[in-house]
């Protein structure tokens, strides 16, 4: 009997340890993206409010958040138009962009970066991983 239960105990302590493993999470890439746009057309969406999003394939800090953003995305609760500036895109010096509505006068500081557009220009940009973290984190808090 006493063997039956230690039998009966390695089996139970066997299989929870085998379905107690964290399942792996599926890696999201931007081929699940319905909204990829080039950089012409950053002011010529149909909505009044929206975000762009520009990242770089090869650039670390988007790597470092392509999980973040791409889960985000998938909330759908914003617009979120995407670019991949590796073959696109202006880049140029740090200043204010904010009420910016055109391409002509348009750039942005490097990557990753995002925008938010209300009625066609620049309402607020967010620099860099940790801007644009922090809110990702206020938008997801706020759902």
């Amino acid at each position: 009997m006493k063997k039956m239960v230690l039998f009966l105990l390695a089996l139970l302590v066997g299989c929870s340890s085998n379905t107690n493993k964290s399942e792996e999470k599926e890696e999201l890439d931007y081929s699940i993206v319905s909204t990829p746009i080039e950089w012409k057309d950053i002011f010529i969406q149909e909505e009044e409010s929206y975000y762009v999003y520009f990242y770089s394939s090869t650039c670390s800090h988007c790597k470092m958040i392509k999980q973040d953003i791409l889960s985000y995305f998938l909330l759908d609760k914003d617009v979120i138009y995407f670019i991949c500036t590796d073959e696109q895109g202006v880049f140029g010096k740090k200043t204010d962009i904010t009420g910016i509505d055109n391409i002509k006068d348009f750039y942005i500081f490097g990557t990753p970066f995002m925008i938010w557009i209300k009625f066609a220009k620049v309402y607020k940009y967010y620099a860099g991983v940790n801007a644009i973290i922090e809110l990702i984190n206020t938008k997801t808090n706020s759902i």
